[in-house]
C-alpha cells in the first residue's frame, strides 16, 4: 500500500441512502394509516353505541340537570 493509497477520497454517498430512508418513511407512514383506519373502523361505532345503563344514566343526567339541579 503506497501513500497515495491511504490518503484516497473514500467513496461517496450517491444518494442512495437518502432514497431508502424516503422509501421506508413512506412505507411506514402507509402501515400507519392502515392502522389507524382499521382501527377507527374497529373502534368508532363501539363509541356511538352506549351500553343499556350508561345510556339510562345519561338520560336521567339531563333529565335532572333540566331541572335546575
Amino acid at each position: 500500500m503506497t501513500d497515495f493509497d491511504r490518503f484516497q477520497r473514500p467513496d461517496y454517498d450517491d444518494g442512495g441512502s437518502l432514497a431508502t430512508m424516503i422509501v421506508l418513511s413512506v412505507v411506514a407512514f402507509i402501515f400507519l394509516a392502515i392502522g389507524v383506519f382499521i382501527g377507527w373502523l374497529v373502534y368508532a361505532p363501539q363509541a356511538n353505541a352506549l351500553p343499556a345503563p350508561c345510556a339510562d344514566y345519561r338520560a336521567e343526567c339531563a333529565a335532572v340537570m333540566s331541572e335546575g339541579w
